[in-house]
């Protein structure tokens, strides 16, 4: 499950990322506050079930801070429904929610700038997934071997 929102602000500060994670969570929160206990309250659960790149267009970093000229895409990857435990299903219902709620439309960072969505979160597509290697382009493979071979020199994988 890999939802989307895009959004407008006019800048950010250099750790940018606290301030996400703090949307992420309060999203998850007003959604199912017990998927939220679950994920972040749990002491034994280390590893969150997602992943949460940021995407500037037209930015300019200067004092401390990143100006952004265009929008801002948050994009947010997480385990799917079969791979991950019944309680990633959840969470990741639960962020989608969160994302939808009107509420969050307007988001207050810490420097006092807003974040404001631009239309309605979206669930981007999966790229396929196979045993044997990545499908690209629905002809060639990428096998797995291959594949690990190019990221990590020296190291087999599958």
């Amino acid at each position: 499950m890999r939802p989307r929102i895009t959004c407008r602000i006019a800048k950010v500060p250099i750790d940018y990322r606290v301030s996400f994670v703090s949307l992420i969570k309060e999203a998850m929160e007003k959604a199912d506050p017990e998927a939220f206990k679950a994920v972040y309250k749990d002491a034994a659960r280390l590893a969150k079930p997602c992943c949460i790149p940021v995407f500037f267009r037209d930015f300019k970093i200067s004092n401390g801070t990143i100006e952004i000229g265009g929008l801002t895409s948050l994009n947010v990857s997480m385990l799917d429904f079969f791979t991950g435990t019944k309680t990633d299903g959840r969470v990741g219902l639960a962020l989608f929610a969160g994302l939808r709620d009107h509420e969050l439309a307007v988001f207050k960072f810490p420097n006092g700038e807003k974040l404001t969505r631009v239309g309605a979160p979206q669930i981007l597509n999966e790229k396929p997934l196979f045993r044997r290697g990545i499908k690209r382009n629905q002809t060639k493979y990428i096998p797995c071997r291959e594949a690990w071979r190019r990221l990590l020199p020296g190291i087999d994988g599958c």
